[in-house]
């Protein structure tokens, strides 16, 4: 078994794509991870609806297989769209992202369009080879493991990269203690990328109280290693895949009688601008979206 490989996947498909489904199985299965596929994993007399919901629950991730047969089997619809609502169900964040990170991945069998909501995600070809995708998923799997933080989604994917090739990059935020991946083009710099990772992850430029007289300014900067990601001579190096970067908020909070500065991981400043609960209300409404 692959050292932090999860134990368990949950797979989702369309009655006609069972045998790829199978395969899919017996060859996770050689990687030391135990796939549920349907029924076939329920015991003897198991209430179907029950029993897939448990399955579901156990699983550490969820895989969709997306082909021609997919769209309008209601069945397959309802299982990912529960998969899809797990990682953004925010009265169960904490205890989600503890135990699973990211859930959903996807393993495309043809060139089927995929559905509105799950078109940004990051997804798997299979007809550029079916070791590419089992070798893909664990692969992925591990590092999502190996960041050592819990992982989800960008709150905010706004790049199409369909036709230009993607990269995905994990965006550190030390204080809430959780990662995100952000899903950038293949050609993107390190220049291009902190403006690209604001917008993913909605971070604001300013938040303010009592009619604007109090408030902070934030401006961003990606760091790596403790150093500035790509700074000065290789700001046009181009990201690469499964890059980790530490995300930087410069802080200037503001008042009536002036403002101050500091430079923090997402976290609380402490200043004698603003009291403690104007500043804990601002960062909430500042970056409470990205807190685990």
């Amino acid at each position: 078994m692959h050292h932090d490989t999860p134990s368990r996947v949950f797979i989702s498909f369309a009655g006609q794509d069972r045998g790829e489904a199978r395969r899919l199985k017996a060859d996770l299965g050689r990687h030391g991870v135990t796939a549920f596929v349907d029924e076939e994993d329920l015991p003897p007399g198991r209430d179907i609806l029950l029993g897939i919901d448990a399955l579901m629950s156990a699983a550490d991730y969820f895989v969709l297989l997306w082909s021609r047969h997919t769209p309008g089997r209601s069945w397959v619809d309802a299982e990912w769209s529960a998969a899809f609502a797990r990682e953004l169900d925010e009265a169960d964040a904490d205890r989600f992202l503890r135990e699973h990170r990211v859930f959903l991945f996807i393993v495309r069998l043809d060139d089927t369009p995929l559905p509105l909501l799950l078109a940004p995600r990051k997804y798997l070809d299979a007809t550029s080879g079916w070791s590419s995708v089992v070798e893909g998923l664990t692969a992925a799997w591990r590092r999502d493991r190996g960041v050592g933080s819990p992982v989800r989604p960008a709150p905010a994917p706004t790049v199409d990269t369909t036709d230009l090739g993607r990269v995905t990059v994990y965006v550190h935020n030390q204080a809430f203690g959780v990662a995100h991946t952000v899903v950038v083009p293949a050609a993107t710099t390190g220049r291009q990328l902190e403006k690209l990772v604001q917008s993913a992850l909605a971070l604001p430029d300013r938040e303010t109280i009592l009619d604007g007289r109090f408030g902070m300014d934030f401006r961003y900067r990606l760091y790596t290693g403790g150093l500035p990601l790509f700074e000065g001579l290789l700001s046009d190096a181009v990201v690469t895949d499964d890059s980790r970067v530490d995300l930087v908020v410069l802080v200037t909070e503001f008042g009536p009688n002036g403002s101050t500065s500091n430079e923090v991981y997402l976290s609380e400043t402490t200043s004698a601008i603003l009291p403690p609960a104007a500043r804990r209300a601002l960062i909430i409404a500042a970056f409470g979206h990205l807190r685990p």
